[in-house]
């Protein structure tokens, strides 16, 4: 599988028109998020009210005026408590049904991707990327648009009241966010780093996980359960230091916005105290001016904590992209012509077959089929005799063999009836070459033990101990496994 990397702004544009069809819902979420923000920019101007009022003329301030300015606020939070209902409900709903189209687009596009990806990627890996990658966006598809909209409507508002109170202090305040926001950025690129390691090796273990379960009876036939613990404690282990890489990370990000939330109440203490000795301020408005900047530092305080959010929703969406983006390499070409009545003649040019992994070339240039007898029956004569050749280059026979008797047969009808097809088959794999060699012509393709003498240029007698010894390796395996 293809790990490419995307930018923030390329993973952005491939996931918004995933909104496209829930666009009234996520309108309607951001709405709701605008009047949840009148709550708490309301409160610091009605306590600066109060409080000038208060200290100007107390007489003037009546308990009506008060009890009005209750119900007031009361009014607001009744808004607030349905638009944050809204936002809990459906705005989950839409990140879910995003997740099931995105996890619905990533199925469709493996149907259509051919072996050698699958013979060059764990399933593990896909099955993390089309389940546990995915379940994050559906608190990023919700959240993100509407924190970073709550975020930039209160930043812009508490500017502009806190730069009518008093310009020069908010431009104090002000100048802070920059900075943090820049020291912030890239401790963010590198959380997102770890967390794309931290996903690809749940993958890895994941897949790790899943060979050892499969395969848990021909583990036991060969007493492997210690290499198999030692496999699952590497893999293990690998997870425990990138988790604790990527907490280092968010311990030093969450340490910097402490820091800076320490400065700008710093600078409101010091500069805005200065200020009202000076008389450049009322103390009701520096009231308010602590409110507001409490309600801006909450504000950025909450988009650092759904950093990790983000950045978890972000490594979901760029592994869902690597899916989707793997090339399909069985398809028609745009000026493809239909075929139209066929009639079920083949014919070849210099057709060539080798696998990708260790670019083992199978055949070249065939172009001898003639069209008579089968042809799967012509085409398995040549992956045999191309197999076969294989083999004779590498040496394998011929074999020296035991001089105990290897004719006995052992049965084990409740073993045979309990063992799978793919437990045999890695039971088979595990035979010496030689042996694995004849119990594949004769027992699975069918050859007489004298056709396979004459293929592999052995004796008749050599293909029948071979085959002998063969049945009673896999016996003595299968008796291990109960």
């Amino acid at each position: 599988m293809d790990n490419k990397q995307y930018s923030t702004r390329e993973l952005f544009r491939r996931f918004a028109p995933y909104f496209k069809k829930y666009r009234f819902t996520l309108w309607m979420d951001l709405f709701c998020a605008a009047l949840t923000t009148v709550c708490e920019l309301v409160l610091p101007l009605i306590m600066r009210y109060i409080t000038n009022e208060g200290l100007r003329d107390l007489a003037s301030l009546s308990v009506k005026t008060i009890l009005s300015l209750g119900v007031l606020y009361f009014g607001l939070r009744i808004v607030d408590c349905i638009a944050s209902y809204y936002m809990s409900d459906m705005g989950h709903v839409m990140g879910a049904k995003i997740e099931t189209d995105m996890r619905r687009d990533a199925y469709n596009h493996l149907q259509k991707l051919s072996n050698t990806y699958y013979n060059n990627t764990k399933v593990g890996q896909i099955m993390g990327r089309i389940t546990n990658d995915l379940f994050d966006v559906t608190e990023f598809a919700h959240h993100c648009p509407e924190e970073f909209f709550i975020a930039g409507i209160k930043t812009v508002i508490s500017f502009i009241i806190l730069a009518n109170i008093n310009l020069p202090l908010t431009l104090m305040i002000f100048l802070c966010v920059p900075l943090m926001c820049g020291v912030c950025m890239i401790l963010n690129f590198r959380m997102r780093s770890a967390f794309r390691k931290q996903r690809n090796q749940i993958g890895e273990l994941n897949a790790r996980i899943e060979d050892s379960l499969l395969g848990h009876k021909v583990v036991k036939a060969f007493t492997n359960e210690e290499v198999e613990n030692v496999k699952f404690e590497k893999d293990n282990g690998t997870f425990l230091d990138i988790k604790k890489l990527t907490y280092r990370y968010m311990a030093a990000f969450n340490t910097t916005v402490k820091l800076f939330d320490g400065l700008m109440y710093l600078v409101v203490l010091v500069a805005g105290g200065i200020f009202m000795v000076n008389g450049r301020i009322a103390a009701g408005d520096l009231v308010a001016y602590m409110l507001y900047v409490s309600t801006l530092i909450a504000t950025i305080r909450r988009i650092i904590e759904f950093a990790e959010q983000f950045q978890r929703g972000m490594t979901g969406i760029e592994r869902f992209l690597q899916i989707v983006d793997a090339d399909i390499e069985i398809f028609d070409e745009p000026d493809a012509i239909e075929l139209k009545d066929p009639k079920g003649e083949i014919s070849f040019e210099k057709v060539s077959f080798e696998y990708p992994d260790d670019h083992n070339k199978v055949f070249t240039n065939l172009n001898e089929y003639s069209g008579n007898g089968s042809f799967e029956g012509w085409m398995r004569k040549i992956f045999i005799n191309c197999a076969l050749e294989k083999i004779r280059r590498s040496k394998v026979f011929p074999l020296t063999f035991p001089t105990e008797e290897t004719e006995q047969e052992i049965s084990f009808p409740n073993a045979l009836e309990e063992i799978s097809a793919q437990e045999m088959l890695d039971l088979i794999h595990r035979l010496p070459p030689g042996y694995q060699t004849i119990f594949n012509l004769f027992a699975i393709e069918g050859f007489s033990h004298k056709e396979i003498g004459a293929m592999l240029r052995i004796t008749e007698g050599t293909s029948r101990s071979q085959y002998a010894r063969a049945r009673y390796t896999l016996q003595q395996m299968i008796k291990n496994l109960y």
